[in-house]
This record gives C-alpha cells, structure tokens and sequence, in this order.
C-alpha cells in the first residue's frame, strides 16, 4: 500500500510540474485512491487472524464468511475507484463527471464498510472478553491493543474518505481541489498514521509475542463455550 501510494505522489509531482499532461494526473488520481482499497483488505482480516494467534477461533462468530464479505465489498470499492479515477481524466466534460460520481459511489461504500466493520469489531471484542472469564486470554498477551488499533485506523479511513467526498463534492473549481495543501494535510497525512497505526499494532505481532511465551493448552480447551 505504501509503495502504491508513494508511486501516486511521485506521479502527482510529474502532473504539477507539467499540467498539460494529462497521463500522469490520470495515474497518480488512480494509484491515490487505489491504496486505501488494498490496504483496507488486509484490515477486514485482523479479527481473524487475532483469534487465530490467540487460539480462540471458537470465539468468533462467522469469522469466514464475514471477512469474506467484507474483502467483496472492498473489491468493489476498488473496482469503481479505479474505474471513476480513469474516466475522471477524460476530456470530456460528461464523461469525466461521471468518473467523479463513480468515485464517490466508491467512497460512500468504504465508508459504509468501515461502520459495519468497527460494530463487528466491538462484538468479536466483547466476545473475546466473556471467553477469557476463566482464563487469560491469550495467556496474557494485550491483544486489545491492537483491537484498539483497528477502531484507530477505521476511524482514519472514514474521516479520510468523507474529506475525499466533500472535495469530490466541491467540484474541479472548489476550494480542497484547487489547492494541493488539502490532499497532503487530509489524505496522505491520514494515511500515514494508518500505516504507522498498522505498523506498531499489527495482528502478526500477537503470533510472534506468543512464540516466546512457555506453551500452555489452546485457549479453546481452557475456556468454557456456553
């Protein structure tokens, strides 16, 4: 994600060096909304693999087909991102204003995911928490933290994406996309803390603090279901 994104600047400063090109606007539009996509995949998939570096996959409910569910959602997002970001480039008036509906259909629809995903999150949270009533969760790793972490970084994506619809919304003319000062403060700074966010508290981590640890039962076998 973070090589996507850097390649969407590198491109943007190709674009402001040279505005009669339209290539590397086109690019640079596409890679920048691009990255969020990709990256959100990987966060639709962290309870998962927390249950699983905890030894709790019995804890969660439809962990399957629920991430699932939400990488098709992200897939769509990043389908109609894609698509909106080349029309968007189009010299056509008409064609590029339904490249920029396009791209807000997208957006709306990751904000949308994201508000699902932090209410599925809390409920896996408040699962693992009735299953660790006699045992430790994770023998005593801070999985919450990283918990925590994903409330962190879907908050980041949503604030992220409603500042992209409201410059989307302004139109070519307004104020957030006539100024580049708007896409660096309320974009590509968010997106930063995202990855930091993602970088500190990330689920693998959980797997490699539990490697050290003496090894006891699975958390399955030590906590009570019913």
């Amino acid at each position: 994600m973070c090589a996507v994104e850097a390649a969407g600047y590198y491109f943007r400063s190709r674009s402001h060096d040279n505005v009669r090109q339209t290539l590397p606007f086109i690019i640079q539009n596409l890679l920048v909304l691009a990255a969020p996509p990709l990256l959100a995949a990987s966060i639709y998939m962290s309870p998962r693999r927390i249950a699983r570096a905890l030894g709790a996959e019995k804890l969660t409910f439809a962990a399957g087909w629920t991430s699932k569910l939400f990488v098709i959602v992200d897939v769509a997002c990043l389908a109609t991102q894609v698509a909106g970001s080349i029309m968007s480039g189009s010299e056509e008036a008409d064609e590029a204003k339904r490249g920029q509906t396009i791209i807000t259909v997208g957006l709306v629809l990751q904000i949308v995911a994201f508000g699902l995903f932090i209410i599925y999150v809390a409920a896996f949270q408040v699962r693992m928490r009735s299953g660790s009533a006699f045992a430790p969760v994770g023998s005593g790793l801070k999985w919450e933290r990283v918990v925590y972490g994903l409330y962190v970084v879907s908050a980041l994506f949503i604030s992220r994406n409603a500042t992209r619809l409201v410059e989307y919304g302004q139109g070519h003319d307004g104020e957030m996309l006539s100024n580049e000062v708007w896409l660096y403060v309320l974009d590509a700074t968010v997106m930063f803390a995202i990855a930091v966010v993602l970088l500190v508290l990330h689920p693998g981590r959980l797997r490699m603090k539990l490697r050290r640890l003496p090894k006891t039962e699975p958390l399955e076998d030590q906590i009570p279901l019913s």
